[in-house]
């Protein structure tokens, strides 16, 4: 199977930008890269934190299903 290339190319200072715009709260220490899937890359931020951001278009519809169902998951079936 052939890997696809990234439409967005993330980087450790995009991270930091996008996370510092929006919630600078959670800047707790060094943002690092862990893995990069088909769709996603994974950054470590800080000790505590994970940041899961899409490297291709696709992956948005993705993303946006789980912010939808995810919380109504959660409280079915962890209540």
């Amino acid at each position: 199977m052939r890997w696809p290339n990234a439409e967005v190319q993330v980087s450790a200072t995009l991270v930091e930008e996008l996370v510092r715009s929006q919630h600078p709260d959670l800047i707790r220490g060094r943002i690092r890269g862990l893995s990069t899937g088909f769709d996603n890359t994974i950054w470590r931020l800080g000790d505590e934190l994970v940041v899961r951001l899409p490297r291709r278009q696709v992956a948005v519809k993705l993303i946006e299903n789980e912010q939808r169902w995810l919380p109504s998951w959660h409280h079915d079936y962890h209540c």
